[in-house]
């Protein structure tokens, strides 16, 4: 069995929240309005680092 972090449930919801947010900014109407992959990637992997507690969460993720 796998070792889980407790992670408190106000911090799972912004991450949602944020993970949401990036979806949202992926999928507007127009292309070049659409944020950059790099950004993307970027930001997805803070709130992955903030879920795994390899990182402290921001005040806007």
């Amino acid at each position: 069995m796998e070792a889980y972090h407790k992670v408190s449930e106000t911090a799972v919801v912004e991450c949602l929240t944020s993970i949401a947010r990036v979806g949202v900014a992926c999928s507007v109407m127009m292309p070049r309005e659409r944020k950059d992959m790099s950004n993307v990637v970027a930001e997805l992997s803070l709130i992955r680092d903030v879920l795994t507690e390899t990182r402290m969460p921001r005040v806007n993720l």
